[in-house]
C-alpha cells in the first residue's frame, strides 16, 4: 500500500495537525489490491524531524542522560546494554521512559527526529480525522508555535496484533503496542521496534503489532509568515504604509512553490531552510513599514 500524509498547523498555530490522506479510492488505498482496511491498522508510529534541529545534531557521552522520545543513533564506543537491550556502533535508540543513562565508554548523536508515543491512541480512517500534536510532541519544547521550518515525516503502520509466544516472520519489522516483549534475549517497551533477523518466538506480554506500510513525507509549515501575510494584507486593505501588493504575491508564490517541491517528494533542505528564511525577513521588513 502506498500511504500518502499531509502535515499542517491550526488556525493559531499552536498544534501541529497530521493527516494520513491515503484514501479508498486509488488502486493502492486502503481495501484496494488485497491491502488492508482501516479496521486493520492496530497501532501508528510517527516520526517528525526539522530540517534545522537534524543539520545540528547534540552529542551525548557518558553521565548524560538520553531524552524520552528522541531518536539517537550510536556513534562509538564498546558493545553495551540499555534498558534490556544490547547496542552497538550504529544503533538506533528511542527511550521510552525518562532518565535512561548514557553508559560509560558510548558516544551517541541525535538524529533530529521525535517520535512521539501515539501507538493506539489515533489510527488514520476514512474521514482523515487530524491527529494534533503540541509542539511538545513534535519535539519543540519551549514552543509555544509550531516552528517556521521543512518538516520531514516518517509514517508507520502495525497490524495483526499478538499476546503471548508467536514466531517472528524474518525480516519483518515489529513494534511493542503495550505492555514489553522478549525477542532473541532483549526486552522491548511499548512504543519500541525491532527487526526480526530469524524466526525466533517472539513473546509478547501485552500485544505486538507487524509493520504494514510506511511513507516519508516532506512538509513546509510556515505558520509565522502565513499568518503575518495576512495581516500585512489587512493594513494593506485600509490604505496604511508602503505599497505590498506584489511582495505579497511574491511572498505567496515562493512559498507554494516550496510547498509543491515538498509535496512531490523534489525537496532540497538546505534551499528550502535558506528560502524561508528570506521570506521571513521579507515579511518582517513589510510589518515594520506597513
Amino acid at each position: 500500500m502506498i500511504l500518502t500524509q499531509a502535515l499542517t498547523t491550526n488556525s493559531d498555530g499552536t498544534l501541529a495537525l497530521f493527516r494520513d490522506t491515503t484514501g479508498t479510492t486509488a488502486p493502492d488505498s486502503y481495501g484496494k489490491s488485497g491491502n488492508i482496511t482501516y479496521a486493520d491498522v492496530d497501532a501508528v508510529r510517527i516520526g517528525f524531524a526539522r530540517y534545522n534541529n537534524g543539520a545540528a545534531p547534540t552529542e551525548l557521552t557518558a553521565g548524560s542522560t538520553f531524552v524520552q522520545f528522541t531518536e539517537y543513533i550510536k556513534t562509538g564506543g564498546p558493545a553495551s546494554t540499555i534498558n534490556g537491550k544490547l547496542m552497538t556502533a550504529g544503533t538506533y535508540f528511542v527511550p521510552q521512559s525518562a532518565g535512561i543513562a548514557v553508559p560509560s565508554g558510548d558516544t551517541w548523536e541525535t538524529t533530529g527526529f521525535y517520535f512521539p508515543q501515539i501507538l493506539a491512541s489515533w489510527l488514520p480512517t476514512a474521514a482523515q480525522i487530524p491527529l494534533s500534536l503540541t509542539t511538545t510532541q513534535i519535539g519543540q519544547n519551549g514552543s509555544t508555535k509550531v516552528a517556521t521550518d521543512v518538516y520531514t515525516c516518517v509514517y508507520e503502520i502495525y497490524k495483526d496484533q499478538f499476546t503471548g509466544p508467536q514466531a517472528a516472520v524474518s525480516g519483518q519489522q515489529y513494534m511493542v503496542i503495550s505492555s514489553t516483549a522478549t525477542y532473541d534475549g532483549q526486552t522491548f517497551y511499548a512504543g519500541e521496534v525491532f527487526i526480526a533477523t530469524d524466526t525466533t518466538n517472539i513473546v509478547a506480554a501485552g500485544y505486538v503489532g507487524l509493520m504494514d506500510a510506511t511513507s516519508t513525507g516532506y512538509h513546509v509549515l510556515a505558520y509565522y509568515i502565513l499568518s503575518n501575510w495576512c495581516e500585512i494584507l489587512n493594513r494593506q486593505n485600509t490604505g496604511n504604509g508602503i505599497e505590498v501588493g506584489k511582495p505579497l504575491t511574491d511572498i505567496r508564490l515562493q512559498l507554494e512553490a516550496l510547498q509543491y517541491a515538498c509535496a512531490t517528494n523534489n525537496v532540497s533542505f538546505v534551499y528550502t531552510a535558506q528560502m524561508l528564511n528570506l521570506l521571513e525577513g521579507s515579511i518582517n521588513y513589510l510589518l515594520a513599514n506597513t
